[in-house]
C-alpha cells in the first residue's frame, strides 16, 4: 500500500485532521480516499505518483573522449 505525506501550511502544527496525527506540520497516511479531502482543505499531499508503476530512468550515455593527438616527432633536416 502506498504511503502519502501531507504538509500543513503551518510548519509547527501539532494536532490531527481527518483522524491523521500531525507533528511539526507533517503527517503520513495510507488511505488514498483522504488525498482529495486534504487538498480541498489546502494541504499539500506528496506521494501520489507512487501509485503508478514507475520505470527506472534511462541511463545517460557518457560522452567518449577523443583520442589524444600525438605530438609531431619527425625531425627535419
Amino acid at each position: 500500500m502506498a504511503k502519502y505525506t501531507v504538509k500543513s501550511k503551518s510548519e509547527g502544527f501539532k494536532g490531527s485532521r481527518l483522524g491523521i496525527p500531525f507533528i511539526h506540520g507533517v503527517a503520513t497516511f495510507e488511505d488514498e480516499s483522504l488525498i482529495k479531502h486534504f487538498e480541498d482543505l489546502g494541504y499539500t499531499v506528496e506521494g501520489k505518483e507512487e501509485k503508478k508503476e514507475s520505470k527506472p530512468a534511462p541511463k545517460k550515455a557518457t560522452p567518449k573522449k577523443a583520442p589524444a593527438k600525438k605530438a609531431n616527432t619527425k625531425k627535419e633536416g
